[in-house]
Parts: C-alpha cells; structure tokens; sequence
C-alpha cells in the first residue's frame, strides 16, 4: 500500500490486518508518501480482497 506520510493513514491500514502480521516501511525519496508491506497468512482469497477493499476506503490509500 501507499499512503500519504501520515501516521493516522498507517495505523488505519495496520489495524485492518491480523495483530501477527509482519510490517514493513518505506518513504519516498522527497518523504511525502510512506509505502507499507505487509505479509500475513489468509485462510482464503476472499480475505484478502476484503481486506484490499476495506484499504481502498481509506481516503489517500493507493493498493498495488
């Protein structure tokens, strides 16, 4: 995900995954935007598309 550098933006993708996930950050270069990996194990793909459209509501949020 890419979001503006905004902690309340990261923390509102954070909270949408299992508390056991591995999360990882990245700024951009001119730091206006923070990138965020997240790894966690999904027990199906229906997870994992309900939680990149719970993402996409999150105003400023880009999911690649």
């Amino acid at each position: 995900f890419i979001v503006p550098a905004n902690l309340d933006k990261e923390a509102q993708i954070i909270e949408l995954f299992p508390a056991d996930s591995e999360v990882s950050f990245r700024s951009s270069r001119t730091g206006k935007y923070t990138s965020i990996t997240i790894k966690s194990l999904m027990n199906t793909p229906d997870e994992v598309l309900d939680l990149y459209k719970k993402a996409a509501e999150i105003e400023g949020v880009t999911s690649l």
